[in-house]
């Protein structure tokens, strides 16, 4: 008689399903081990084994998934299945790995959690990783919007930085290499390989007239405005700030302060974006100034595709420096070093 585990809010996960909670913190809520629920449920599960999915469940591999989930879960495996062989990568941003779990393949890349990494050196290692691996397909999950926190799938800003603000190298680099195939989910899109993008991708950078200066920091909470941008008239994809945070040596003992950009556009509307650079080194930010949803765009064959037309100029930008914490190391200045608007173009 077989034996099932079943996936539902507040239960306790097992075999593939304890590896799916682990990896997507979205899917169920994690519940200490040894809770006295907890140790009852396992209990139990051993004297009255569950041998058949509960309605609202589906089936996959002896693990009962909620219906929805379980529907992604299996059209998903079923692409990675049709675009590769069993002994062929995919490629997964920014860390839903658990498909290349239920899948049976091995996810490309070089940094195991690479959506944490941060920094020039890393993402270099990483992407040297996903070029040697050259899987043939992949997986794109969007960051989710506040509303859709309780999402499965869909990707969490991790210490509220967004998943292209924290590894923008790896974002670009899985952009010039794989183009849109199929939606499988919302806010999931399924990638194919092509080699052929990175030569017809190109970018154009456009100063922005802000002042290059270094801000002195007095206080643990500023606020520091640092002008208006002069944004292009034809339009622009990403913001882009060359930025170096300066800290005494105690900052390796305790924590750099918190970052955030603060975006006013034409029409009005702001946005808080925080983001994180390693102290004492120059460093290129990179920011969607608009809804991060339209990421997604970016990876159709039709660069017409990728613009949405509710796309306001960005007339002002403001550094907001906070401590995270009583345990925060204050920062002594912050260089703004340069100050872009880039455009991304396809050829055709």
């Amino acid at each position: 008689m077989e034996q099932y585990s079943v996936l539902i809010p507040a239960q306790p996960p097992s075999a593939l399903s304890d590896r799916c909670a682990a990896w997507n913190p979205g899917l169920s809520e994690p519940a200490p081990i040894f809770q006295p629920d907890n140790i009852r449920y396992r209990v139990a599960r051993m004297r009255h084994p569950i041998t058949d999915c509960p309605a609202g469940t589906l089936d996959y591999e002896q693990v009962c998934f909620p219906s929805d989930f379980g529907a992604t879960l299996l059209s998903t495996v079923s692409y990675i299945d049709q675009h590769s062989s069993e002994h062929q990568t995919v490629l997964i941003f920014p860390y839903q790995y658990m498909f290349g779990v239920a899948a049976q393949r091995d996810v490309a890349g070089a940094v195991e959690q690479s959506f944490l990494a941060n920094g020039a050196y890393l993402s270099k290692f990483d992407i040297d990783g996903m070029e040697r691996d050259n899987a043939p397909v992949g997986l794109f999950f969007r960051d989710a919007s506040p509303r859709e926190m309780t999402s499965a799938t869909l990707s969490f800003p991790i210490d509220e930085v967004s998943n292209f603000t924290r590894t923008p190298a790896v974002w670009f680099w899985i952009f010039r290499h794989y183009r849109a195939d199929q939606t499988l989910s919302p806010g999931e899109i399924g990638l194919v390989r092509d080699d052929a993008r990175a030569a017809k991708i190109t970018e154009q950078a456009y100063p922005l007239g802000l002042p290059l200066k270094t801000y002195d920091i007095a206080e643990p909470n500023t606020t520091f405005d640092l002008g208006a941008p002069q944004w292009p008239a034809s339009g622009a994809d990403f913001l882009r700030l060359r930025m170096t945070a300066r800290y005494s040596p105690l900052w390796k003992l305790r924590k750099p302060e918190q970052l955030q950009l603060e975006i006013t556009r034409a029409d009005g509307t702001k946005s808080l974006r925080t983001f994180v650079i390693e102290p004492g080194v120059a460093t290129d930010v990179w920011f969607y100034p608009w809804d991060e949803a339209d990421l997604t765009r970016y990876f159709d064959a039709d660069e017409a595709q990728w613009r949405s037309s509710n796309r306001p100029a960005i007339t002002n930008l403001r550094l907001v420096v906070a401590p995270l914490d009583w345990f925060s190391q204050k920062m002594s200045s912050v260089t703004l070093e340069a100050a872009d608007a880039v455009r991304v173009h396809l050829a055709k």
